[in-house]
């Protein structure tokens, strides 16, 4: 995951994402280790304090082990003066929190068609 956050950062125009969508559902099988929480957490913290432009992170997860997993990394993200994020069950609920377009949906890949 912190790869991952790291390649997102060198990509062009990473520093204006006011919003992200993190979409989960077709994962069975998610567990983070407390030492990797803290290690990803600490660099998106990081990245909002340093930017200290407010940013929204939608997590959907709709697997229960799943959803249970996100919950810690969510609310340590949210221990942030920047950053807010939420755990919800559809892309839709997704969209509504960031406060977006639902219509952003029909050009998301959507594993239940």
């Amino acid at each position: 995951m912190s790869r991952g956050y790291e390649e997102f950062l060198s990509l062009p125009g990473a520093q204006a994402v006011r919003f992200s969508l993190h979409d989960m559902r077709g994962v069975a099988d998610f567990s983070l280790q407390m030492s990797g929480t803290e290690l990803i957490t600490d660099m998106v913290k990081s990245d909002a304090d340093q930017r200290r432009v407010h940013r929204r992170i939608a997590f959907v997860a709709q697997d229960p082990g799943v959803f249970s997993s996100i919950m810690f990394y969510v609310a340590m993200l949210n221990d942030s003066a920047y950053l807010s994020a939420h755990l919800l069950a559809s892309i839709e609920e997704a969209l509504d929190w960031l406060g977006l377009d639902r219509s952003i949906a029909a050009l998301l890949k959507d594993d239940e068609d």
